[in-house]
């Protein structure tokens, strides 16, 4: 399940952009989206120190697949791998 899923039924859309719930579950929502990124965030470091290596030269690059990949690139294919 992407993000975008998981926040639908906590969040409403303001000109795009997501807005936590304008109602009296306000804090509780935020408290659910919080939980929901770091969850997603402890997930892509796994998957990092699991999937890659690096030999500390070359901060922000992974070592993956026999190529170096910078953060961006190792987030989608993450997310890819994930099915998110």
């Amino acid at each position: 399940m992407t993000l975008k899923e998981k926040f639908r039924p906590l969040v409403w859309f303001n000109s795009g952009s997501f807005n936590v719930s304008q109602n009296r579950e306000k804090d509780e929502n935020s408290i659910k989206c919080e939980q929901i990124a770091d969850d997603y965030a402890i997930n892509f470091a796994l998957f990092l120190s699991i999937q890659c290596e690096t030999n500390g030269d070359k901060d922000g690059w992974w070592f993956y697949n026999k190529k170096w990949k910078t953060t961006n690139e190792m987030l989608e294919i993450f997310k890819k791998e994930k099915g998110l």
